[in-house]
């Protein structure tokens, strides 16, 4: 939303102060979220380990092999989706700066490109 704005905007008048809002926000709730994603590596790393295990050990019958091989599948699948959306939550907020200077608005030289910026 924030990049179809920047998009068609006349002007980068109001822009800054929107950007910085949504940097702080996305800032603080990766701070929030950094516990819970390490938690989760935590635990499926945990869950492989105790599967690798398990099926060393052999003790047990193949159906609770296969469901404790998928519960620790489907675990890391989820947990590799998680820090992909993080990542790619990242990678839209470092590319909007550039969006805004690739936008021509119409001056020889924009003041306010370089604040944005910098």
């Amino acid at each position: 939303h924030y990049a179809i704005k920047l998009m068609t905007a006349p002007a980068l008048t109001g822009l800054l102060a929107s950007y910085n809002i949504l940097a702080a926000v996305i800032r603080r709730a990766g701070f929030f979220l950094e516990l819970g994603l390490l938690a989760a590596t935590q635990f499926t790393l945990a869950l492989v380990g105790l599967s690798v295990f398990a099926g060393i050990q052999g003790d047990r019958d193949a159906a609770t092999d296969l469901a404790l091989f998928a519960v620790s599948g489907s675990c890391v699948g989820v947990t590799l989706w998680l820090f992909n959306a993080a990542a790619v939550v990242n990678l839209k907020l470092e590319r909007l700066p550039t969006l805004a200077i690739a936008r021509n608005f119409g001056l020889e030289v924009d003041g306010e490109k370089w604040i944005f910026v910098g």
